[in-house]
């Protein structure tokens, strides 16, 4: 087990060795403390469920508009409410997608779709 004494002391020793080649001195005979830890973890989980219902996919309603500085200039830009966009809907930038923990900002040449799993997908806008 990596955490069992000998596995400390081997970490301890190798973090001096790093601490030398960093700042060209060490103090080994100093305690090491550790100040952080990160860890990464995968878990396979369920595929989410699809959403039941299906929204109008061409035109959905903005609830308000606003002008959004844009380009170096303002654009009147409508404004969606995240809860209001059901699955297959999409939203044609400049807008602003509205919800309770985030606003999301679809600028111009871009455009939003929800995916069945209710995921906003933004994506480049085809030119020509």
């Amino acid at each position: 087990m990596p955490w069992e004494e000998a596995g400390l002391a081997q970490a301890e020793r190798a973090f001096h060795e790093a601490h030398e080649r960093r700042f060209t001195y060490s103090t080994p005979e100093s305690a090491v403390e550790v100040v952080a830890v990160r860890v990464a973890a995968t878990v396979a989980s369920p595929k989410p469920a699809q959403a039941a219902r299906q929204g109008n996919p061409h035109n959905p309603t903005a609830e308000a508009e606003a002008p959004v500085f844009f380009g170096g200039e303002f654009v009147q830009t409508p404004i969606f409410s995240r809860d209001d966009l059901q699955a297959s809907a999409q939203v044609q930038g400049p807008a602003i997608v509205s919800q309770t923990d985030c606003t999301i900002v679809i600028p111009p040449g871009w455009r939003g779709r929800i995916d069945p799993y209710m995921a906003l997908i933004l994506t480049r806008a085809e030119t020509g």
